[in-house]
């Protein structure tokens, strides 16, 4: 475009035919210019877009895009300078409409709480923003954003008064009281027509501070709400539900008309009195009846006044006792234990910290597990603690001083420290500093908050320049929000739904959901004081249902938490013998837990990913307006616990945010690499600790362990086929795909003097023929043992690679054997393949199957149904039985109708039953063929009445038969034969290894070589594999 042209010089200008080639014309400059200068008018007549157009559009929209990310990741000071260096650019994304389903970037600013962001455009760009007002307005009265409505109530105010209704409601569900109390004084004529609305929503959402901003604003609003709305309930009803003692007060002593309110039953049947009666409000009970002594709808309770029993009992029976301290626990005084934790014991021989470490900073070793209530209101299905403790639902047990039970728990611990620093691993310098506790998690057992001087215990540690982390099950609201300042506040989630949170949680009060709503908000109301945290302890499965983690992000929305751990549920033995239904099977690995974090930040985007722990499969989740700064991309979730300790020692409280640390580079999230090393979230300073050393592998063994390309196929014959030279054999299969060499074996020699040569054909070099005996296929023992401590070590990973790369690409196969039978009664169709066991393969399961390989002795019909329900339509059902002698199918053939069968002498008499089940049951379109694997019959089977009629059934059934006989070398050929005529000539690839420990037969068996199959692992013992070519 800058070289200038004359006349004379020829421009060529190439035209693409619709041949594809094209065709080249020689045309002057002029020409080209006044061709050119045409072309551009057209343009402009019709309005299409010049080359210039096109990139300074492509411009804005990357600019408005980056605006846009900016906003929604809370990079404040990123957005504000694209606003400021690029105005003109950014109004693609300004005038985006707001009913879209992308937000505008002032409403992700909004979301994000990025006011000088709002400020900004605000000022800059009114006009432009004026469309999402009303959203923004709405987004920051739900989450409690009190300067940036202020700011948009002074720039929009005509906008914000029309919706001033709407957004005091909408505070007052959630709980915000600064927002109603702004927009009470700025349009207090727009909300007093909602302000009987809003006060029924503040007393159910348990915030007394927003009840009582309405009742003083709008009195007679209040007095109007006496009466019952279309629910039957009014705002006392609420506020008796929630525990909501001021409020209750202060309408009984305001308005003389709330004694009637009193006497209203809702749609339930129950009045203001029976439902604080029922939710064990006693504070309200009590002053409801010294009010008004005439009502009697409730049994009389003990008011706090009157005289105790002469004797309270102890929380703890002698049989609690007992259990408890065979578990390791020291128990101190009549309700309080303290346990070692074992990350406190890994800590001081430098072999790792707990995930409290890499989250929040704490010191594993100068940390100190215990409670001052052993006592529980759940019996959680997952809980390790051995349900040995006590329930309860009220505190009415003997009661022991609060700083001698800090004193003993103290002492306790000490002494179990002091056992652990015997240890000659030991670190000095961790052992002198565990002597000193300057941790305590209260969430050994229990409820903490249940005990009734719970404030004077958590005083009493403060006093000792001690943290705490408080840990409740969100079944105490109440006392709850009595409880004074600590470091870090725990809700347990353990359920997204009521009915999920009573099967597992097992809770013994009836309003448990109510009761964990009313303590995730009292999280809210601690807020911005208060660091709080939800702790998710989930099981398998619970990522890949979308309904639950909507229910969690649900309940994480109510709380407005800073934090939320995600942790798998901790496997203990115990849930086997109280037969819970749980077991290994039911704990998600660290990517399960990960991937149910991710979908929870895609439903909470205020929330990021901060840090993980993948030892524990534990996730963090925080707050990005809280602790994560956009500038530099760190997070500050570690905890500066000397500025918390001299706080707490002056009585003084801070924000949340004034005593955040920043979290080390090594504990925060790191997406997916380094995967399954186990060393993600652990200090670097410390040294990981394995039960088993992995296995140091040559570079050629891991070549066959991960191979980096295409699958090969190592295909062994036992004998060739009659009439086809051996050379054409091998070179027809090494035409098939995948197949890498082809072995074929020929017997040498007769009786116990027979030997196997084999000729092995390699694939890509077809004159390269090696011949060897038995020696040569012998397997690598030492590469075999590395395999098995591998396998152990890691869960069987690998070996589960393997044996879905024996497969044909795109077919799923399930091989099962006898060790697997428990796995077929469960149904554990999973979608995942088991690890090896012992020296077989153990497949749990592979979802729905094209060929599935049995070779287990069926003892009752839901095996053999899980079997074939497990196929697809079309699949093939490789039946393998190998016992001659006794029936055990017996009675599953009873079961099915069929007559018992008294010792047959051949199991194709089985084979025979198993058809006629298969017919029975109709059946028959889903299995096509069928193996059945016997010992030698001592007469020819050609001429056997019963085996014709066998074969006259198969083909009435549409259903193959394979005999194969196994046990003898000479049934080999018989094997393959039969095989290739019944599937009209396709070969087979047979992977066989004898058994290791001998024939069960009598007679001496000669050796059968061992064949090196994939990737180097031995099969099971008595097993075929057979793939189909």
């Amino acid at each position: 475009e800058e070289r200038p042209l004359s006349p004379s010089t020829p421009c060529r200008c190439v035209r693409p035919a619709r041949s594809g080639r094209g065709w080249r014309f020689q045309w002057r400059s002029e020409q080209v210019l006044a061709a050119a200068a045409l072309w551009s008018v057209r343009r402009c007549r019709r309005g299409a877009p010049t080359a210039t157009r096109v990139a300074n559009a492509a411009k804005d929209v990357q600019v408005a895009e980056e605006l846009l990310v900016a906003c929604r990741d809370g990079k404040s000071n990123t957005a504000l300078q694209l606003l400021r260096e690029k105005p003109e650019r950014v109004r693609e994304a300004l005038l985006r409409p707001a009913a879209q389903r992308q937000l505008t970037p002032l409403q992700w600013a909004c979301s994000r709480n990025l006011y000088e962001v709002v400020e900004h455009l605000t000022q800059h760009f009114m006009g432009d923003v004026r469309p999402s007002i009303d959203y923004c307005l709405f987004n920051v009265s739900r989450r409690g954003y009190t300067s940036i409505a202020e700011l948009l109530i002074q720039r929009f105010p005509a906008e914000a008064e029309s919706s001033a209704g709407r957004d005091v409601v909408e505070a007052a569900r959630s709980g915000q009281a600064g927002i109603v109390r702004l927009l009470s004084e700025r349009f207090p004529s727009a909300v007093r027509g909602v302000a009987s609305e809003a006060l029924y929503e503040a007393c159910g959402a348990a915030s007394a501070q927003t009840a009582n901003q309405l009742l003083r604003d709008f009195p007679e609003e209040a007095r109007a709400s006496m009466d019952p709305n279309a629910a039957d309930q009014t705002p006392l009803l609420r506020a008796c539900q929630t525990g909501l003692v001021g409020v209750v007060r202060r309408l009984l002593e305001q308005f003389p008309e709330a004694k009637g309110a009193l006497e209203v039953k809702d749609s339930a049947g129950m009045t203001p009195l029976a439902w604080a009666c029922d939710n064990g409000h006693d504070a309200i009970v009590e002053m409801v009846l010294r009010r008004f002594p005439n009502l009697a709808e409730v049994a009389p309770i003990e008011l706090e006044g009157e005289e105790e029993l002469e004797q309270s009992p102890e929380m703890m029976q002698p049989k609690n006792r007992e259990n408890m301290a065979k578990s390791g626990y020291r128990l101190v005084g009549s309700h309080s234990a303290v346990k070692q934790c074992r990350w406190t014991r890994n800590a001081i021989l430098g072999q790792g910290q707990c995930y409290k470490h890499t989250f929040y900073g704490i010191n594993s070793h100068q940390c100190m597990e215990a409670t001052p209530s052993v006592a529980c209101a759940n019996k959680c299905t997952f809980c390790w603690r051995n349900h040995e403790n006590p329930v309860a639902t009220s505190w009415d047990f003997k009661m022991d001083d609060p700083d001698w039970i800090v004193q003993e728990s103290i002492r306790n611990h000490l002494e179990l420290v002091e056992e652990v620093s015997e240890s000659p691993h030991a670190l000095p310098d961790r052992v002198l500093a565990a002597r000193s506790v300057r941790h305590v998690a209260l969430s050994l057992v229990g409820e903490p908050v249940l005990y009734p001087k719970v404030a004077e215990f958590v005083s009493s540690l403060h006093k000792r320049r001690i943290s705490t982390f408080f840990v409740t099950n969100g079944q105490f609201p109440d006392q709850l929000a009595e409880l004074p300042w600590v470091t870090q506040l725990y809700v347990s989630l353990d359920a997204p739904d009521a009915t999920t949170l009573r099967d597992v949680g097992r809770p013994l009060f009836r309003d448990y959901w109510d009761r964990l709503r009313r303590s995730l908000a009292v999280l809210r109301e601690k807020h911005p004081k208060q660091r709080t945290v939800c702790r998710m302890t989930v099981l398998k499965g619970v990522a890949e249902n979308d309904e639950a983690c909507q229910g969690y992000a649900d309940l994480i929305n109510i709380s407005q938490c800073d934090f939320v751990e995600i942790k798998a549920a901790t496997y203990s033995p115990v849930w086997d013998k109280r037969n819970s239904g749980l077991s290994r099977d039911s704990i998600p690995r660290h990517d399960d837990v990960l991937q149910l974090a991710r979908l929870l930040v895609s439903k909470l985007p205020m929330y990021g990913i901060a840090a993980e722990h993948e030892h524990s499969f534990c996730i963090l989740l925080g707050r990005r307006d809280r602790f994560y700064e956009p500038f530099g991309a760190r997070w500050r979730t570690w905890i500066d616990f000397d500025k918390f300790a001299d706080a707490a020692e002056k009585g003084e409280t801070l924000d949340t945010t004034d005593f955040a640390a920043e979290t080390p580079p090594w504990a925060l999230h790191q997406g997916t690499s380094n995967r399954y090393d186990g060393k993600i979230g652990f200090d670097p300073q410390e040294v990981r600790r394995f039960r088993r050393p992995m296995p140091r592998l040559t570079r050629r063994e891991k070549k066959k362990l991960w191979p980096k390309h295409k699958m090969m196929v190592d295909v062994a014959v036992l004998t060739p086929q009659e009439g086809l030279d051996e050379a054409a054999q091998a070179q027809e299969l090494l035409k098939q795909p995948h197949v890498r060499s082809v072995t074929l074996f020929e017997p040498v020699g007769t009786g116990h003097d027979e030997e196997r040569v084999g000729v092995r054909y390699v694939a890509g070099d077809p004159d390269l023929n090696i011949t060897y005996k038995e020696a040569g296929l012998a397997f690598n023992v030492d590469l075999k043992r590395r395999l098995s401590r591998l396998s152990k070590s890691q869960g069987g990973i690998h070996e589960r690679e393997r044996i879905c790369q024996l497969v044909q690409p795109g077919e799923r196969v399930l091989v099962k054997n006898e060790f697997a039978l428990e796995n077929i009664k469960a149904n554990k169709l999973d979608g995942k393949v088991s690890s090896l066991c012992r020296n077989s393969l153990d497949v749990a399961g592979l979802g729905r199957f094209d060929r599935i390989c049995a070779f287990l002795k069926f003892q009752a019909l839901e095996n053999l149904e899980a079997l074939v329900s497990a196929m697809r339509e079309g699949g093939t059902l490789h039946f393998y039985n190998h016992e001659s002698k006794a029936c055990p199918e017996a009675e599953l053939w009873k079961s099915l109708g069929v007559a018992k069968l008294d010792a047959p002498k051949r199991s194709a008499k089985v084979a025979a039953q198993f058809l006629r089940a298969v017919a029975m049951k109709d059946w028959k379109n889903q299995v096509l063929a069928m193996l059945a694997i016997v010992e030698p019959p001592e007469v020819p089977t050609h001429g056997d009445p019963e085996a014709l009629a066998e074969r006259a059934l198969a083909q009435q059934l549409g259903v193959v038969i394979h005999t194969v006989y196994l046990g003898w070398p000479q049934g080999y050929p018989r094997s393959l034969a039969a095989l290739s005529e019944a599937t009209g000539g396709r070969q087979f690839a047979a992977f066989y290894q004898p058994e290791s420990r001998g024939s069960p037969s009598t007679r001496p068996q000669p050796r059968v070589p061992r064949v090196r199959n994939t990737h180097g692992v031995g099969l099971d013992s008595g097993f075929i594999r057979v793939v189909e070519r």
